[in-house]
């Protein structure tokens, strides 16, 4: 039910609808003293769908435990990258992503946010060179101007 959010969009109050019945759903297991991997699985997809920091870093905890536990692996380990992606903590996003890419090289939903992250990187790089290369080209001139006056 929750376990695509890469290819799902919804709208802001359908995230949080689906937050809450998860949120319920997972709470209810704890009150009952019979927390189902299932409801904290569901319940932390759920959270990987919100835009809040706080939310992100919640699913990222439990998909951690549930890694932890053994249950379903590849998907925990690629929501974890995925929320990582959202907080624009690329480097995590990156790390986890290729550990799935490891464990399953056929993974659909990891080789698209890898291309992403690779994308975003050669962006980053390339702006980077620009900016050294500017930065080069002015103290360039500066030397030179400094030559001609002596």
């Amino acid at each position: 039910m929750y376990e695509s959010q890469g290819t799902n969009v919804l709208n802001e109050a359908e995230v949080i609808a689906a937050i809450r019945r998860a949120k319920e759903e997972y709470l209810r297991d704890i009150e009952n003293d019979v927390p189902t991997p299932k409801a904290a699985f569901n319940y932390a997809c759920a959270l990987v769908r919100s835009k809040n920091k706080q939310e992100l870093e919640k699913a990222i905890e439990i998909f951690t435990v549930l890694i932890d536990e053994g249950f379903q692996t590849h998907k925990c380990i690629y929501n974890i990258s995925y929320a990582y992606y959202k907080l624009g903590r690329l480097r995590q996003s990156r790390l986890f992503c290729e550990r799935l890419l490891k464990l399953d090289p056929l993974n659909e939903q990891a080789q698209d946010l890898h291309q992403k992250l690779d994308a975003i990187v050669q962006s980053k790089g390339i702006v980077g060179l620009g900016i050294t290369a500017v930065v080069a080209a002015a103290a360039a001139i500066v030397l030179y101007k400094a030559m001609g006056k002596k």
